[in-house]
C-alpha cells in the first residue's frame, strides 16, 4: 500500500503516462509539455475571465494550442495516408507513413480542452495544484471507464 494520498496521486500519474506513453516513449515530452502549457493556459484564463470579452477569448484561445497538438498527430497521419492513397491510384509510387501515436491520444487532448472551457466559462475554479490537473487529464481509469467527464464532477 501507498501512504499518503499525494503519494497515492503520483503513483496513478506515474501509470496514467506509462499508460500513454505504451507504444511510444518519444511522445512522452510532448504529454507532459501539453499537461504544462493547459496549467499555464488555465492559469491565465482564469485571471483573465473576469470581463465579458475576456471570458469570450478564454472560450476560444484554448482550442489553437490544444488542437494543434491534436492535428499534428492523428489528423496529418489520416491526411498523409490518404494522400499517399490518392498518389498510388494515379500511378505515382509513394510510400505510406507510419506513425506510432500515443494509445488514446484524443481522449487525452478532450479531457485538457473540456478543463480549459470550464474554467473559461466559471464552472470550476482553476487548479492550483499542477500534479492534479495532470492526473486530472491523464487519469487511464476514467478512459476504460467511459465518456469524459466534465472538470466539475472530478474530486
Amino acid at each position: 500500500m501507498i501512504p499518503g494520498i499525494r503519494a497515492k496521486n503520483i503513483w496513478l500519474l506515474i501509470a496514467s503516462l506509462w499508460f500513454y506513453s505504451w507504444g511510444e516513449w518519444r511522445y512522452l515530452p510532448l504529454l507532459l509539455a501539453s499537461i504544462g502549457m493547459n496549467y499555464a493556459f488555465g492559469l491565465f484564463v482564469a485571471r483573465t475571465a473576469q470581463a465579458s470579452l475576456s471570458r469570450k477569448l478564454g472560450w476560444r484561445w484554448p482550442s489553437p494550442p490544444i488542437s494543434h497538438f491534436w492535428s499534428t498527430t492523428s489528423t496529418w497521419c489520416f491526411l498523409l495516408t490518404n494522400a499517399a492513397v490518392l498518389l498510388k491510384a494515379v500511378g505515382y509510387k509513394t510510400t505510406i507513413p507510419t506513425i506510432a501515436l500515443p494509445l488514446g491520444i484524443s481522449f487525452f487532448t478532450f479531457h485538457a480542452l473540456s478543463y480549459i472551457l470550464d474554467v473559461a466559462r466559471g464552472h470550476v475554479q482553476v487548479q492550483k495544484s499542477p500534479l492534479r490537473l495532470a492526473l486530472y487529464i491523464s487519469l487511464f481509469p476514467q478512459l476504460v471507464a467511459g465518456p469524459i467527464s466534465a472538470t466539475a464532477t472530478w474530486p
